[in-house]
């Protein structure tokens, strides 16, 4: 399943608009979209979980995949602030993801 990468870059960009982060920021945003991706394919039966239950396995899926601190990665910075902020960031696609991709039930 493709995800509409231009809606949730914009969502990306007006909550996240600190410019010392945004390339990083978007480097990130595309693998995780990336990964995404993947794991709606193998996830399309998806009406038993809760939309809390599909969050928890796509956010475990992507940290699986991306690994934060790999320092090859061009979005990797070796401070506390990155590591929050791209936790903010794989959390708000997380959930842009879930809201508009999945047919979970509840909250």
């Amino acid at each position: 399943m493709k995800i509409d990468r231009k809606a949730l870059y914009e969502g990306i960009e007006a909550n996240f608009p600190d410019p010392n982060f945004s390339e990083s920021v978007n480097l990130l945003s595309r693998d995780c979209m990336v990964v995404a991706e993947e794991w709606l394919e193998q996830a399309k039966n998806t009406g038993r979980k809760s939309k809390r239950e599909l969050r928890k396995d796509l956010k475990a899926h992507i940290y699986e995949k991306i690994d934060l601190k790999d320092d090859t990665k061009p979005y990797h910075y070796a401070s506390f602030v990155w590591v929050f902020i791209a936790q903010m960031v794989i959390s708000f696609i997380v959930r842009w993801i879930i809201e508009k991709y999945t047919n979970g039930r509840g909250k």
